[in-house]
């Protein structure tokens, strides 16, 4: 038999919603499925509460809920169809006011571009093409494609968290701006063995033909590299941002190793939280950490145009870099003056702490939009000025 979902539908590994879900279905999605019998649910389905303890197995092994599907009728009309349909948002998403961003304070982010270093980009998926800046580059020695070779796509999971634009599916935060791509790693895993595709990559981006505002780097070096410093360095005398993810600590105690760039004083470091507001525990090095952003079971593009699950401080990193292309391409459209450090004070003073930890902060850029709102009506149009100001103020 076929079925269609008709909203937002997780998929389990067994009929029991108390299964972690192993990815998602949007709407509109047509599936060849047997029936089986599961745990009954209720829930509100597109303003209807339903019960329903049918569930139904895809030919992968993957389970539905039926209160979230309908059976396939081959004789509906186009309209009918399209009208079932719903636009996918993701937890973080919605959390963090995206939409209202877009909509309230008219920025999409066509003002900012960003450059990606990571393991490539899947050209394929029109969701993020699209976005693309000319020229690609592609720094690994001996590699001759820009495609994303890691075994998760963590590249274009990351880009297009950043910058993917889609009528149906909110997937990324800054759908207007516009991402150069430099590919530094073709490892499968996404890992380096050295720096020396990250600096060859900010050595080729720092010439003058290429214009961008932000860098924005998921990728960790366990040593120290005074040239890479030096390099980020050249990038912000350009009055460019560079974010950083702090790290992953693959034995989840958060320890406090530093990892680069990220450990760097001119990086802004990202770490992540979870959906409750509390730290990951594969966090790495908390207490030097930035900012913290939500970076457990990010929904987003891999091989298709079906948003999958990718969790780590790298995911955090493109959040931020998506919601740091909003501000800058309002600072710009606005005609501000800014620097790398009121960036990072203005995501770390209009923050709210982790529930675990006063000290930990996470981005909240409702709140930071409202106090840009605000400076507009300042005659210095100099961010930290404005900052500074609003400090003295009290408010």
């Amino acid at each position: 038999m076929k079925i269609r979902t008709i909203t937002q539908l997780n998929i389990r590994n067994s009929p029991d919603r108390n299964n972690p879900r192993t990815g998602i279905r949007i709407p509109n999605v047509e599936l060849e499925v047997e029936q089986v019998e599961g745990e009954k649910v209720k829930d509100t389905v597109n303003g209807k509460v339903i019960e329903s303890s049918v569930w139904y197995k895809d030919a992968t092994g993957d389970y539905y809920w039926g209160g979230g599907v309908e059976i396939f009728q081959a004789e509906k009309s186009a309209n009918e169809i399209i009208s079932t349909a719903q636009i996918f948002s993701d937890f973080w998403f919605n959390e963090l006011g995206i939409l209202q961003i877009w909509n309230e304070f008219s920025e999409r982010g066509e003002n900012a571009k960003a450059l990606i270093l990571d393991s490539g980009i899947n050209t394929d998926l029109t969701q993020i093409n699209s976005a693309i800046q000319d020229p690609t580059k592609n720094f690994v020695q001996g590699s001759v494609t820009i495609k994303d070779s890691h075994k998760e796509y963590h590249g274009t999971h990351c880009s297009s968290i950043i910058a993917a634009r889609s009528n149906n599916q909110y997937i990324g935060a800054s759908p207007e701006t516009k991402i150069y791509i430099g590919k530094i790693t073709e490892a499968e895993d996404g890992s380096l063995e050295n720096s020396n595709t990250m600096k060859d990559a900010l050595k080729e981006f720092s010439k003058d033909v290429y214009q961008f505002d932000i860098i924005s780097i998921s990728q960790e070096l366990i040593s120290e590299d005074i040239e890479l410093k030096e390099l980020i360095g050249q990038h912000l005398k350009k009055s460019r941002i560079v974010i950083a993810s702090i790290g992953n600590d693959p034995e989840s105690e958060n320890r406090p190793f530093k990892r680069y760039p990220g450990s760097f004083e001119e990086c802004i470091s990202v770490g992540s939280c979870t959906n409750d507001r509390t730290l990951s525990l594969f966090s790495m090095n908390p207490d030097n950490t930035n900012i913290f952003c939500y970076g457990e079971k990010i929904l987003s593009y891999k091989d298709t145009s079906e948003p999958k699950p990718l969790s780590g401080t790298s995911q955090s990193t493109a959040i931020v870099t998506g919601i740091c292309c909003l501000i800058v391409s309002w600072l710009k459209k606005n005609s501000f003056s800014y620097d790398y450090q009121s960036i990072r004070n203005l995501l770390k003073i209009y923050s709210s702490n982790l529930i675990d930890n006063s000290n930990l902060r996470i981005i909240q850029p409702i709140a930071i939009f409202k106090k840009l709102q605000k400076f507009k009506n300042y005659e210095d149009k100099n961010l930290q000025h404005c900052i500074d100001a609003d400090h003295l103020a009290g408010s």
